[in-house]
């Protein structure tokens, strides 16, 4: 892991809010999030991240982060929130030769939550947290991870709440 600076949480929020905003429209330019102030953000964030259910807002917001933009070998990483088969894929040598197939030996439903249509991705930053193993647990980016590690993307940049 390298890490390259100590990043505001009112940055990673206004990430976090372009790349669900991108998912579902298709917006040229999403730069009127840049004026957004940190109440704001703070509440976008919270309203994203709840409809979702995920714990994007509870971890962006709690005090105990700091946040730093790194850089990540694929091995580093750990994704979250699929299924418990999929985190064990994970840990097997041979999910880095092809992550979808393997996916695929241990849910037929995960075909369509992880195709890759082929469309450019251009949020390609994740954002995830530092766990006692010292692995990086992603909690947002988990599918864009997914699609462009097989691609053939094996170092990934990062908001990371340490």
């Amino acid at each position: 892991m390298e890490c390259l600076n100590e990043v505001d949480v009112t940055e990673v929020g206004k990430y976090y809010i372009k790349s669900e905003i991108s998912k579902n429209l298709d917006y040229n330019s999403l730069d009127y999030i840049d004026t957004y102030n940190k109440e704001k953000t703070k509440d976008c964030v919270c309203e994203l991240s709840n409809k979702r259910n995920n714990e994007v807002y509870k971890r962006l917001y709690c005090e105990k982060y700091v946040w730093k933009k790194c850089k990540l070998n694929s091995n580093e990483i750990k994704l979250s929130h699929v299924n418990s088969k999929v985190n064990e894929c994970l840990e097997k040598a041979e999910f880095k030769l092809n992550c979808l197939s393997q996916l695929m030996k241990y849910n037929e439903n995960l075909r369509n939550e992880f195709c890759d249509y082929g469309k450019e991705i251009v949020h390609k930053t994740l954002i995830g947290i530092v766990e006692c193993n010292g692995k990086v647990r992603i909690i947002d980016g988990i599918h864009r991870a997914v699609i462009l590690f097989n691609r053939g993307k094996r170092k990934f940049c990062c908001y990371i709440g340490f």
